[in-house]
């Protein structure tokens, strides 16, 4: 039987989220330019996160960043297996919601049962579409 902790009411994946992963080509002139793909787009629970307040021990940069939400959504594969199941700041994975661009620091598969898939990200100031 799942704890509290581990399950996810589905009522309460009720915003949609896309998401993006990037890829380089590299020009005639042997420049590279980024390219983000849309991996899917999926129902999700997102809420801001006050790290002060919460005792989330999460490795975000939230002095800099404008928004540091925590994002719930049903578990996977894509999420885990392409990596972003560690702490990474090369920003290969991104949520778009409600026009704002959110750069996941990591994905964590909650309870480690392939339930659901807790990612922490961080909005940046201007980093809008």
């Amino acid at each position: 039987m799942k704890t509290k902790e581990q399950s996810i009411i589905i009522g309460q994946l009720n915003k949609e989220v896309t998401f993006q992963y990037v890829t380089t080509a590299t020009d005639t002139m042997g420049g590279r330019t980024p390219t983000w793909n849309t991996l899917i787009t999926a129902w999700c629970n997102i809420k801001p996160l006050d790290l002060a307040a919460t005792g989330e021990k999460v490795n975000v940069e939230a002095i800099k960043a404008q928004q540091a939400v925590k994002i719930e959504t049903r578990y996977r594969d894509d999420f885990i297996t392409q990596g972003y199941d560690s702490e990474s700041y090369d920003y290969n994975l991104r949520a778009i919601y409600n026009n704002q661009i959110f750069n996941i620091k990591y994905a964590l598969n909650a309870g480690y049962d392939d339930h659901h898939v807790i990612m922490y990200a961080i909005g940046e100031v201007g980093n809008e579409i």
